[in-house]
């Protein structure tokens, strides 16, 4: 089963879904288009759910998997399982501390926009 992740946050029917959550199954399909054609959602196999471990993912499988996600909480974790691994790979802990750079990075400019425009 594939897995819908918001790219931004989503206020619909009284609930607030948070960028990155997974909303496949919670959204009517209706939403679902009209969120596609806005870009404002990301098709992502559950596999992407899953963290790198070891040598069982190259380094070219969790550089795709993590540009599929904004989800830094995720990206976190995996880049706590490959610190700890048996055989941790360099490239792969720098590039998903610059991936999780990037996203707060992005976040906060995002943040400092919402606040600029609520001082208006």
């Amino acid at each position: 089963m594939n897995r819908l992740i918001l790219n931004r946050p989503l206020n619909y029917g009284g609930r607030l879904y948070q960028s990155g959550e997974n909303v496949a199954g919670q959204l009517p399909p209706d939403m679902i288009d009209l969120l596609r054609k806005n870009g404002a959602i990301t098709a992502a196999s559950d596999h992407a759910a899953e963290p790198p471990s070891g040598e069982s993912m190259t380094i070219a499988q969790l550089k795709k998997l993590a540009a599929e996600t904004e989800d830094v909480e995720l990206l976190a974790e995996w880049l706590r399982k490959e610190r700890e691994s048996e055989n941790p790979r360099a490239s792969a802990i720098r590039f998903l501390e610059e991936r999780i750079a990037e996203l707060e990075k992005s976040q906060s400019l995002g943040n400092s926009d919402d606040e600029a425009d609520d001082e208006l």
